[in-house]
């Protein structure tokens, strides 16, 4: 989802930082469940970014419904 924008969009967990445009890095950031993680977007489309991927949070991704 993150590609969709026009920004840079990060994930934070634990001190590391990681593209969320990157499924990789994103992988190694090992954030298990319960994990906090921080968002972060910069860029013209950084609102738009955080609305959408906040949801997609608060939503548990999909999962389970």
């Amino acid at each position: 989802m993150a590609s969709r924008f026009r920004c840079t969009v990060s994930l934070v967990a634990k001190g590391h930082r990681a593209s969320a445009r990157s499924i990789l890095a994103i992988m190694l950031l090992s954030a298990s469940a319960g994990t906090m993680v921080q968002l972060e977007a910069d860029g013209p489309e950084e609102a738009a970014a955080m609305r959408e991927i906040a949801s997609l949070f608060s939503n548990g991704f999909g999962e389970g419904s």
